[in-house]
Formats: structure tokens, C-alpha cells, sequence
């Protein structure tokens, strides 16, 4: 397998409504060393990409795609120039150590097996941005080693795949807003044709700065909804849909409104649209795309 240079590698970051920090993650990817050969910004609204700007020799492309994170990572996919062979997909709100992508890219070198991979979150949420570069940069250099540490899935906010396999296992697009189980149902699927896992050597803080992006009540919808969608594709099974799903969340929820300080009219709001899901899937209507008719 032809050897994968930085030339040959993108990193796509999808966003909408986060000017600021997608231009802080942009920011962060320029001071890859090398940087990678693209860096596409797929935007909803043109607003949202007003303070993005490269620096250094990086080639920034700003497209607009349909809004949602799996319909933004398929256009934007299907927009990449042909000499692309390795791609990144980052969430908006990322900090990326300095070689980050050049482990990435070594591994895939390494191991021909290997389909898909994410990196390792030192901090995940509630860090700013100054304080995630300190992190990383207490970190220091990561030893040379590169290899794939395989079980699980892939962590939705870092995930970089060969271009083939992107071409072969679109993201679902059914899973729409705030898209939760996307990552899950896209590595069960790159399980399928080859080697999935974590590069230890690849690693980022996650800012996880604005959990507020879509309303409670769709929230607690697409909590349950969209794990039993993907049951319905075999890619998890009936005890995971209803230990680790339906379970966790309804009792999470319940517990929450009276347990946790500050949290009782949220969590109730999580719990309605729980509810509601649950109501939707007893009879027989696991649709992801009723989200859109929740407020």
C-alpha cells in the first residue's frame, strides 16, 4: 500500500454556531507539524466560519454544507480533491497536541490493516482553550511507538479513516442534530472491513465548551431513539439497547432531577423526551428524523 504522506492528508472539521472556536481548533491544526495538505471547514451558515483564518502554508477550503454533523461530514467527503488518501474528522471544539497528525499517519503507515482510528483525550470538557494548549503542552513529546490498541469503538469528537473506507461507510444521516451514536454506528460498520482502535500517540484535549447546542427535551429523545435505531441495524445488541441505554438514561434522569443541585428542571426536560421515545419505539416508529418535531 502506497505510503501516506502529510500532502495526503485532511483534516475536516464540521460546525455551526461557534465562530470563535472553530477558530481556535484551526488555529491548532496549523501548528501540526507538518501541517496536513487540506483543512476543510464545512459551515451552515457563513457567520459561522467569520473568524476563520490559516496561518502558514496551510491550504483552508470553507465550504457550505447541509446542517447536521453527519450530513456536514458527507459533503464534505464527497468534496475532497482526489490526491487525498487519509482523513481526519475533528469535532469544533478541539485541541490537537503537535504531532497528533503525524502519529496518526505513521500508524496507518504501519498497519495496512488498519480502517479507521481516533486519538486520546487527556481532558475531556469543560477546559478552555489556553489551558488546553498547557496540557498538552505539560505532556511533552509522546515516545515513537505508534501502533493500534484495538476494542471499542471510535470517539466521535476525533476520528481519521482512509478515503476508501469514508467512500464505502457514509455517516448516517439519519442521525440527525446533535447526531449522538453517529461514531458508534460508523465503527461497528469499519469493523466490518478491517482494523479499528486508538493510537495512544495521538493525543487532545476535548473543550467541550457548549453541551447546550440543541434543547433538552431532544436530547433526552435522540437518547433513546437513536440507539434503538441503530439496534434495529444489528449493530448493537438488545442487552446493550436496554442496560446501556434505555437503562442508564431513564434512571440517570429520574435521579437526576432530585439528586443533582441545579439540574431538576433540565433533567426532567431529558426525561420527557426519553418518554416520548420510548412511546415512539413500543409502537413501532423508530424514525431519528422525529427529533425535528420536538421542541
Amino acid at each position: 500500500m502506497e505510503n501516506i504522506e502529510a500532502a495526503n492528508h485532511a483534516v475536516l472539521v464540521p460546525t455551526a454556531g461557534r465562530a470563535r472556536v472553530v477558530a481556535g481548533t484551526l488555529l491548532s491544526i496549523c501548528r501540526q507539524d507538518p501541517p496536513p495538505g487540506l483543512v476543510m471547514i464545512v459551515y451552515a451558515e457563513p457567520e459561522d466560519v467569520a473568524d476563520c483564518q490559516a496561518t502558514g502554508d496551510v491550504r483552508l477550503v470553507l465550504m457550505k454544507g447541509r446542517r447536521g454533523q453527519t450530513l456536514q461530514q458527507n459533503d464534505g467527503i464527497g468534496a475532497l480533491p482526489p490526491e487525498i488518501k487519509l482523513v481526519t474528522i475533528l469535532d469544533d471544539d478541539v485541541e490537537l497536541a503537535p504531532d497528533y497528525l503525524a502519529n496518526m499517519r505513521e500508524m496507518f503507515n504501519q498497519c495496512p490493516e488498519a480502517v479507521a482510528a481516533d486519538g486520546v483525550f487527556i481532558r475531556d470538557g469543560n477546559v478552555g482553550r489556553v489551558e488546553a494548549v498547557g496540557l498538552l503542552a505539560a505532556e511533552g513529546q509522546v515516545r515513537p511507538a505508534v501502533g493500534i490498541r484495538e476494542g471499542g469503538g471510535l470517539y466521535g469528537a476525533d476520528k481519521t479513516a482512509r478515503r476508501e473506507i469514508l467512500e464505502k461507510v457514509p455517516f448516517d444521516e439519519r442521525l440527525r442534530l446533535y447526531s449522538f451514536m453517529e461514531d458508534m454506528d460508523f465503527a461497528r460498520r469499519c469493523a466490518k472491513l478491517g482494523r479499528i482502535g486508538t493510537v495512544d500517540a495521538c493525543r487532545a484535549v476535548h473543550l467541550a465548551t457548549s453541551p447546550g447546542r440543541t434543547s433538552e427535551r431532544r436530547r433526552g429523545f435522540i437518547q433513546i431513539m437513536n440507539p434503538a435505531y441503530v439496534r434495529r441495524k444489528n449493530l448493537i445488541s438488545a442487552r446493550e439497547f436496554w442496560v446501556g441505554y434505555v437503562f442508564i438514561f431513564l434512571r440517570n434522569n429520574s435521579l437526576g432531577m432530585f439528586l443533582i443541585s441545579g439540574q431538576r428542571l433540565l433533567r426532567q426536560k431529558r426525561l420527557g423526551g426519553n418518554l416520548r421515545a420510548m412511546w415512539c419505539v413500543v409502537r413501532g416508529r423508530i424514525e431519528p428524523e422525529l427529533v425535528g418535531e420536538i421542541q
